[in-house]
């Protein structure tokens, strides 16, 4: 990881902070490996985890919302399915 965000090419402004990210949540049972982490900005892993858990409350359905951003969308659903197939048993 090279410590720039991976949600966009170039923030503007340049973004000052960023965040290492679990794709396959950790409070969830996921890995704490290199293999399970990306960085994104904070805004993006922020949204990300609120989207999460809206998933959550209403009970895995995997809900849409418009003023969700793509990118975080995106990472809270794939964190979400990952968590699903291990649950599951699936690799």
């Amino acid at each position: 990881m090279d410590g720039k965000c991976v949600c966009v090419a170039e923030h503007r402004p340049q973004n000052l902070y960023v965040d290492h990210h679990h794709i396959d949540a950790l409070y969830a049972g996921g890995p704490d490996t290199p293999a399970n982490l990306i960085t994104v900005c904070r805004s993006t892993h922020d949204w990300t985890h609120k989207i999460l858990r809206a998933f959550d409350k209403a009970g895995g359905v995997l809900i849409r919302h418009n003023g969700w951003p793509r990118y975080a969308y995106k990472l809270a659903v794939d964190g979400w399915q990952r968590g699903v197939a291990r649950r599951a048993g699936q690799p």
